[in-house]
């Protein structure tokens, strides 16, 4: 074999590395004149949001200015924040940022703890008249409240105006300030405009303790109890989080999970809910599992079914909800008396939870259904009852109280000794104004369960 003189040699590596160059060169070019991404730390995400991150890096358009945001608000949305800044660095050196990205740059700043400079991007917005005006408002204010700058953070969220998460923000600020009378005052507008707001009517109740209007407080607090409408704390930015969310890894499959099953393809749409678990790993969510559990009764594979829920027990442990699908697996597989023996186990955990409710007054129904083809008419009556008790608490809970009276009225003849429905039943004449007939149905309460407290409260506000 001829060898390679020491000239020959030294001109094949000069080729080399000339090559490398020109590669390095041209990668340069293509990346816009820098260095590559940094390395994403991606190991405590699901498998599939992984898999979807490394795609969108390894796809990257290096010299759009769009591609460096997308791949911003990813990193953003999942808690990479170095990943994020360093890409809304490298979007704003291509060009000018629009509003919803100059919002996205001081959020991905205010995460990493960097507000001075976070507030720079926000206070530009909020000079503005820019959709984002009210936003960066909000933003402003809340990271002044991590700052522990209170006088910085009331000026600011009163700059926001009506809106509803800076009036929740700014009325709790006020309340902690000793300015009850502000607080009360921010509260009365936003329930003028919001009167079924649970959080602003509780709110209001503190803000009516703090000025020992104690009856006031006392009523102001009762009515939350029955307002369905919830605000939270959540700036525009959390939306586009949740958004985010739903897009990539497990939840991109889930919803498209959802889709097949609205367009009619069942078996697409459980192949694609077991993709979806599959990218979840190693994590573990019940809403997934309910899906799939719920998919596989839907078409008459109970036996599969309860192969799920038996994972959810596990992880989950016992609850209405979980028993009740246990039942419509073992009633999709054609087996009545396990499906019942499950439904019976679903209704010994009452809860007072509005999802809790639902559940109790579709397993009673259920209940009631099988019981009717079995000629079991005594009991059938029973849960017939009791799922109109149950349809009677939603009610209440939604504030229709004239129908919630009308239905624990027939709950109190059906089921005379039932202290529950006695209780609710004079909360809901109270609620009327029949304060009679509420008397007479806390009295009852206490007849039938001299310990009930909730129903002495009642008489005592009777006083």
């Amino acid at each position: 074999m001829k060898t390679l003189s020491s000239k020959q040699f030294r001109f094949a590596l000069s080729l080399c590395i000339l090559a490398q160059v020109v590669l390095l060169t041209l990668e340069y070019r293509q990346q816009n004149g820098i260095g590559s991404l940094p390395m994403s730390q991606l190991s405590t995400l699901e498998s599939g949001v992984q898999d979807d991150i490394r795609q969108m890096e390894s796809e990257l358009d290096y010299g759009s200015k769009e591609s460096w945001i997308e791949l911003a608000k990813v990193y953003t949305s999942y808690g990479l924040l170095p990943n994020a800044r360093y890409a809304m660095q490298r979007a704003s050196e291509l060009g000018e940022l629009d509003d919803e990205s100059t919002l996205l740059y001081g959020t991905c700043l205010s995460r990493l703890g960097e507000l001075d400079e976070a507030r720079k991007y926000f206070q530009e917005l909020a000079d503005g008249r820019g959709e984002y005006r009210i936003d960066a408002w909000v933003q402003i204010g809340l990271d002044h409240l991590r700052a522990e700058q209170p006088i910085e953070a009331r000026d600011a969220l009163m700059q926001a105006g009506q809106d509803s998460v800076a009036e929740l923000a700014l009325s709790r600020l006020l309340l902690h300030m000793g300015h009850a009378d502000q607080a009360l005052n921010t509260l009365e507008s936003m329930i003028r405009r919001n009167p079924d707001s649970m959080r602003a009517h509780q709110m209001k109740g503190w803000a009516l303790e703090a000025l020992d209007r104690v009856d006031e407080a006392q009523a102001a607090e009762h009515y939350s109890s029955h307002c369905s409408d919830t605000v939270t704390i959540h700036t525009v930015t959390r939306k586009w989080d949740e958004d985010m969310l739903q897009k990539y890894g497990a939840a991109g499959h889930l919803m498209q999970s959802e889709l097949q099953m609205q367009k009619g393809n069942i078996e697409a749409a459980i192949n694609t809910m077991r993709e979806s678990i599959k990218d979840l790993q190693p994590l573990w969510r019940p809403h997934y599992t309910k899906r799939l559990a719920m998919f596989y009764s839907m078409n008459g594979q109970g036996e599969e079914a309860a192969k799920q829920l038996a994972s959810w027990l596990v992880h989950n442990g016992e609850s209405a909800v979980l028993w009740e699908m246990v039942g419509d697996a073992w009633s999709a597989s054609n087996q009545p008396a396990k499906a019942m023996n499950a439904w019976f186990e679903a209704i010994r955990y009452r809860g007072g939870q509005q999802e809790e409710v639902i559940v109790l007054l579709r397993v009673h129904q259920k209940l009631a259904d099988e019981l009717s083809r079995q000629g079991r008419s005594e009991i059938t009556d029973y849960h017939v009852a009791l799922a109109k008790y149950e349809e009677a608490r939603i009610n209440w809970r939604d504030d229709r109280v004239s129908q919630a009276v009308t239905g624990f009225e027939a709950v109190t003849v059906a089921l005379p000794e039932f202290a529950d429905a006695w209780y609710y039943l004079g909360e809901s004449r109270y609620a009327t104004g029949d304060m009679e007939g509420a008397r007479t149905a806390f009295t009852r309460c206490l007849e039938l369960n001299q310990n009930y407290g909730r129903a002495s409260e009642g008489l005592q506000r009777l006083e």
